[in-house]
């Protein structure tokens, strides 16, 4: 019975209703979105993120004019010109200049040099130190993670200014001087960082399958845990670096940084302040600079954040 009724039916269909497929279920499957790996996911995230994109578009410009920018101006940036002193901006002076004559347009830039090189050579100090001490206090733990981390409590409790101080009057007080006083206690947030992604991944599996072919503890670290909290690492360092850029220029606002007639964002702003209301752009672009830089580091930062996040999807 069952047989006959299905014979009937097929013998009911009409063709006419029915299209020739141009393409198999494989080709659909083939032509759909193809799957991305998670380096791929990252950068798309982060590529959809039209405020980081924005930012990076802005620090990258002004990591040009801070490469180029005062080559381009006929005016030195430690050239005093006293009949040239406290001009608005012209086409001979672009930013003007400020109440000793200097060109700001060349100050501001070369600025711009020495806060970068701060910042980043600061937040590099950070991340090979930091990363070593978390590493280690986050594998070994026992004795050796309560010493390191009894150490790291101890340095953090030191007020930041009397390190800067203290090393001030030992070493001088200059652009490396800064590097190395934000160095001594500017690693201990990268390293409780590193610590705790390493504590949370240390008893994986493939941490144990390399421990048991005999691997050693630096190899398992280097290897494996410090690659698997990449994330974390890089979002850290990505935010020290604003950071690091406002203590400096804040060091040398109070002078116990980059010292005049040495170009700093912290000494243009400090040496405007006596004027800033009669010849406001003497004030306006370094402190604008320094604004936008911060800003825009910050909010790529919080686009790396979001990228390096799984929970974010686009």
């Amino acid at each position: 019975m069952q047989t006959t009724n299905v014979e009937t039916n097929k013998g009911n269909i009409d063709p006419g209703k029915f299209a020739k497929l141009e393409k198999t279920p494989k080709d659909v499957v083939e032509s759909g979105s193809k799957s991305r790996s998670a380096g791929q996911e990252i950068l798309y995230r982060l590529y959809t993120n039209s405020w980081a994109m924005v930012s990076l578009g802005i620090l990258l410009v002004i990591v040009f004019f801070a490469i180029f920018g005062p080559s381009m101006s006929e005016h030195n940036f430690y050239s005093n010109n006293l009949d040239a002193q406290n001009l608005a901006p012209s086409g001979d002076y672009w930013f003007g200049t400020d109440s000793l004559g200097r060109d700001i347009w060349s100050r501001t830039w070369k600025g711009a040099q020495i806060s970068l090189t701060v910042g980043l050579v600061a937040a590099l100090a950070d991340l090979l130190i930091g990363v070593l001490m978390g590493g280690m206090m986050g594998y070994f733990g026992g004795k050796v993670d309560e010493i390191l981390n009894r150490f790291s409590e101890v340095l953090y409790a030191i007020p930041y200014l009397l390190v800067v101080i203290l090393v001030s009057v030992v070493l001088g007080s200059n652009m490396w001087t800064i590097i190395l006083a934000m160095t001594i206690t500017g690693w201990i947030n990268m390293s409780w960082i590193v610590r705790g992604q390493i504590m949370q991944l240390k008893n994986q599996e493939y941490v144990l399958a390399a421990r048991s072919m005999g691997a050693g503890g630096f190899h398992i670290v280097l290897r494996h845990l410090i690659p698997n909290s990449l994330g974390p690492i890089i979002v850290t360092l990505t935010l020290s670096v604003p950071s690091a850029i406002f203590a400096e220029a804040f060091l040398s606002f109070l002078g116990l940084g980059v010292q005049s007639p040495a170009a700093s964002w912290g000494v243009m702003i400090n040496d405007a302040m006596k004027t800033w209301k009669y010849f406001p752009w003497q004030l306006l672009f370094p402190a604008g600079l320094l604004t936008i830089t911060m800003l825009a580091f910050n909010i790529f930062g919080d686009g790396l954040r979001d990228a390096f996040d799984p929970k974010m999807k686009v």
